[in-house]
Parts: structure tokens; sequence; C-alpha cells
């Protein structure tokens, strides 16, 4: 503290108040003549003053012999140390900043019977670097005991502004290597030039994977054990496990060793991990009253059509001629040339109820991570009762917030139902803990971890079960129902008022192909030559949230969905690429014609 300022003499000339002023940083009083009141002093609130030894803390009056004094406190600056780790707890890195410290400083006044008393704050120094030893001090004190960068850490003692930098990096696990399963077969087949598609005779062509008698299909690749890791506080990471290959080989199939080989001539049938072999049936002819419908284990050849109300049930269909008002369906990539009016047709059989589940399953999980990370928040906000359980409040937020949740469980219950007994785990969980009252079941919010792990393992087995597409080759359609867990290629005239789902690609190659009205829906691709017409006919193109859509022309009316957003083209365009921003919006790249 300062002793800031002394009162001045005055001769009496009458009555005069008395005044008080600051002048260079000191506080000069002189006291009233007469009968003129004493100088007062009003505090502003940061202000420490002391009158004759005492804190002043309101109005008060000050006299010429007073001994006034300033409290030029001051505030010295601070270091900020920050540290954060990785998710798996094998690298530390911190944020280090420093603020300057400062003290007060009384302002000058002009001479007034009433003086509100006010002060600066200035700047005064910088607190001292962290040095490399409290550095190291502090990682000990989190109990951060491997992987100290000690060399590195010198350098955080010469500058100020450290973002982000890395203190301590210990050994992660090594995932293992997992067994996997190489196609054979296919890699030996002459390629397609795709340059050269259009000019394909493929009525002349068989589209059927053929085998013979010895050929190898498939070759087991064994992996390799994964390693632990270490963390930074020094416990010990477990790798994951190898996981055990599934398949299975069905008939016409052996396995000697670590090759599946062919013991049959004829097609390749891969699902669900298993690998057959089937033999092929031929239709020399139409499939119609007088052959009846076909229900074949196998692969079926028609070389006619098929004709109005009949039914195939096969492996895979190659059809020559067209199918009117038909029901068709089949396991495996399959081919129908010339035109199909009115038909239903349905490609991957049980692959198909598989692929919507890994759909649902994908919504599920994407919804349960963002419950996760909403309760998260709450808590670290203290946004919530803490005599709330968890139970409570994961069935709240699901209700209130997401609805979506129940829609997904029912969806991927029903399809569990339809293919096994209703006792797998995943609906056991389901129904304990996210349906109706179920999450009051929940003790700890960290059980949707372990749902959300239970999610991973069934798509992990999805996609090991699916390990080939099952592919459509059509010319034309009109008024169709398609839907196919792979890719459609439409290699002739186009579509018609079709409805047409892939899990894959739908793709028009034909070199005047054109899609006019209907509903196209792909995962991943959709690509056109011309679509909608002159006279504005509604054509829907939609692809999944990280899907494209490319359109050499596109006439008005034309819908496009990429994810959830969606986007009607008003003016006849050419060049349209559709596809999802970063931040998920739609965005249409065209050309006007």
């Amino acid at each position: 503290m300062d002793k800031v300022g002394t009162g001045l003499n005055t001769n009496d000339i009458g009555n005069l108040n008395g005044s008080v002023e600051v002048k260079n940083g000191k506080i000069i009083v002189k006291n009233p003549i007469g009968a003129g009141e004493y100088a007062k002093i009003i505090l502003n609130n940061d202000c420490k003053l002391f009158v004759n030894g005492k804190k002043i803390r309101e109005t008060s009056i000050v006299k010429e012999n007073d001994e006034i004094l300033f409290d030029r406190e001051e505030i010295k600056g601070k270091r900020h140390i920050n540290i954060k780790t990785n998710v798996d707890n094998t690298e530390a890195r911190v944020n280090i900043n420093y603020e300057t410290g400062f003290r007060y400083e009384i302002k000058d006044a002009i001479e007034n019977n009433v003086l509100a008393l006010e002060h600066n704050e200035v700047r005064g120094e910088l607190p001292p670097l962290f040095t490399a030893t409290e550095i190291v001090n502090y990682l000990h004190e989190n109990k951060i005991i491997m992987g100290i960068k000690k060399e590195e850490i010198k350098l955080i003692e010469q500058s100020r502004d450290i973002k982000d930098f890395c203190v301590a990096a210990s050994t992660p696990a090594e995932e293992p290597v997992q067994d996997k399963i190489k196609m054979v077969y296919n890699d030996n087949k002459d390629e397609e030039n795709t340059d050269t598609m259009r000019k394909i005779d493929y009525k002349n062509k068989i589209f059927i994977e053929s085998v013979k008698k010895g050929d190898i299909i498939a070759e087991i690749i064994k992996g390799s054990l994964g390693k632990e890791g270490i963390s930074i506080y020094g416990k010990k990471i477990k790798t994951k496990p190898v996981k055990e290959l599934k398949f299975k080989v069905g008939s016409g199939c052996s396995l000697e060793g670590n090759k599946i080989l062919a013991t049959i001539d004829g097609k390749i049938s891969v699902g669900k991990n298993i690998f057959q072999v089937n033999k092929l049936h031929t239709v020399n002819g139409d499939v119609d009253i007088k052959s009846g419908n076909i229900n074949f284990h196998g692969d079926v050849k028609v070389n006619g059509k098929v004709t109005e109300g009949m039914n195939i049930v096969a492996n895979s269909i190659n059809v020559v001629g067209g199918t009117f008002k038909a029901n068709i369906k089949v396991n495996d990539s399959s081919i129908v040339l010339g035109n199909m009016v009115n038909t239903q047709i349905k490609i991957g059989g049980q692959d198909l109820l598989k692929q919507k589940k890994g759909q649902e399953l994908l919504l599920l999980k994407e919804q349960l991570q963002s419950l996760l990370e909403n309760i998260i928040f709450l808590k670290e906000k203290k946004l919530i009762d803490e005599n709330l359980t968890d139970g409570y409040l994961v069935k709240t937020l699901i209700e209130s917030k997401y609805k979506t949740i129940p829609k997904n469980c029912t969806a991927i219950i029903g399809i569990e139902l339809a293919n096994l007994d209703g006792k797998s785990e995943l609906i056991s969980i389901i129904r304990k803990k996210l349906i109706g009252v179920g999450p009051i079941n929940i003790k700890k919010y960290t059980e949707i971890e372990e749902i959300i792990e239970v999610l991973n393992n069934e798509m992990e087995l999805l996609e090991i079960e699916n390990t080939l597409s099952k592919d459509l080759i059509i010319e034309y359609c009109q008024e169709v129902d398609i839907e196919v867990t792979g890719n459609v290629s439409i290699i002739g005239k186009g579509s018609y008022i079709s409805k047409i789902f892939a899990m894959g690609n739908i793709e028009f190659t034909g070199e005047k192909s054109q899609c006019k009205g209907g509903h196209l829906k792909a995962d991943e691709l959709i690509k056109v030559n011309i679509v909608g017409n002159e006279v504005g006919v509604g054509t829907k193109l939609q692809v999944e949230k990280n899907g494209h859509i490319y359109a050499d022309v596109a006439y008005e009316n034309t819908i496009f969905i990429v994810g959830k957003r969606k986007h009607v083209l008003l003016k006849d365009s050419k060049d349209v690429h559709a596809y999802s921003d970063k931040n998920g919006e739609i965005i249409v790249d065209k050309l006007y014609l």
C-alpha cells in the first residue's frame, strides 16, 4: 500500500466547501472555509481505500490531516495446464496457457467537493514458464508413468503457446490379422472391358459362372495373433481375440487342406458363407402352363420367356426372352434379357432380410451412440437430478428425443423371428433394455456401450456371411418391382414406371437407355443416361447419405434424395451430380439445358 496524499492549508476567505482531487496518483484534500462542507470520497466497489488505518466501504468524509492510503493490489499471473488422453489411454497431450498479472492504479480526477474514486488495471508480468521437471511431476501426480517424453517436454520450457502437445505415448495393442477367405475361381476369368460392354450380344452370351470338377473355388488365408499393449498408466491393454472363421462346405464342394474344391461340374453359389456347386436346369422354350412353375434347388436357364402368372423359385436364373406378369425369387446373381413387364423379382433370398437387418442395426447403433453422448453431457454439466436413476434417464430420453429406437428394435426383432426361434442374445437384450419399460432395468448408463458392442458383433457377422453381392442384369423393365442385395445393371432401353431397390448400385449402361417414372433406390450409386422426359413425368432417385447420383440428362420434376435430404429439379439440366456435403445437406451440381 502507498501513502498517496495529504491535505493542503488554505486561508480563510469566507464560506467555501472543501475539495478533493487526484493528481499524479496522489489524493489531495482541502478543508472547507467557514461554514463550507468537508470533501467526500465515493468509493468504487473494486477500490480499497484506507483513511487513518480504517478501510473505507462507502462514501466517506476526508480532511486535510487524514492519512489516506490507496491499496495498489497486485494480482500475480497464473499458469494453467490441462491434460487429455486418447480412447485407449496410450497417449497424453497437454494444453498450457499463461495469464498476465496486473495491479490497480488510481485515476487522476479534477478537484471537486464530492469525488467518485476510479482506478485503472495496469498490466503486470507473465508468470514463469513451466519447467520440464514440473511437467513430469504433474504427469506423475495424474498417475501417468509410461512413455513419458522427457526430451520433447524440454521444448515446453521455450514457448508460451503450447497446444495439443504430446507428453507421453505408450504402446497400443496390436489387433490380430483375422483369418479370411480368398475367392479364387473368378481370378482367372477374362475380365470384360467396360468400354466395349455395349457392343456385346448379351442374348448369345451365357452368364453362368461355371466350374469344372477339381477347380479351386476359394482358399483359406490364415491370420495372426495380436499383441498386448500397455497404457500410459502402466496397465496392460488386451488385444482382440482372433475370431473363428465361420463357413460351410456344401454340396458339390470339398475342403482339402486350406482349399475349397469343386467336386462336380456346375455353377458356384456362395451365400450365408456356404460354398456350393449347383447343377443347371435348362428349359428349352417358355415357362408357361405347359411347363408349369419351377421350384429348383440349383440354377435355371430359360431359353424362352416366362409367361403370365408363372412362378420361378431357384438358386439363380438366366432368362433369354423376358417375362410378363411373373413372380421370381432366387438366391444368387441372375440375368433377364428381353422385356420385363409387370413382374416381381427378388434376388438374394435370406440375404435380403440380412441386408435389411444390417441397415436397422446401423440405425439403432447411431441412435444409441447419440443417446450415450447426450447422457454424458447431461451428467458432466450436472443438468439432471442426482436422485434420477440411469435407467429412468434412458427411458425418458428414448420417449422424448429418440423415438425411433423402439421402431428399429421392433424391425430387428421381426427379422430375427423370421429366421430364428426368438431366443437370440440380440432379441433378449432389446426386449430387456430398450423396449417399453425395459430401459428401467439399466443400472448404469455404460451398459449402452455393451449393447453397442453386441450390435457391432452382429454387423461384423453379417459382413462375413455376405461375401458376394447378388446382382441382376436386365435389358428393359416396365411396371416391375425389383429387390436385389447387390447391383442392378440395365443394359438395354431402360426402365418405365418401375420400383427398383438395390443394396449396391443401379447403373444404366445402354447407350440410349432412359429412366422414366418410378422409384429407384440404391445404397451407394445411381448412374443414368436420361431420367424423366419433356412432359415432366415424376421420377425419384434415392441413395444413402454417402451415396452419389449421376445423370447425363435430367428433366424437370426429377426428385433426388441423398440420405434424408431431398431436391426437386425445377429446370431441365445436364451433367447432374447429387451428393451430400460434410453437414449432411444435399448438393446438386448441374448445367441447365
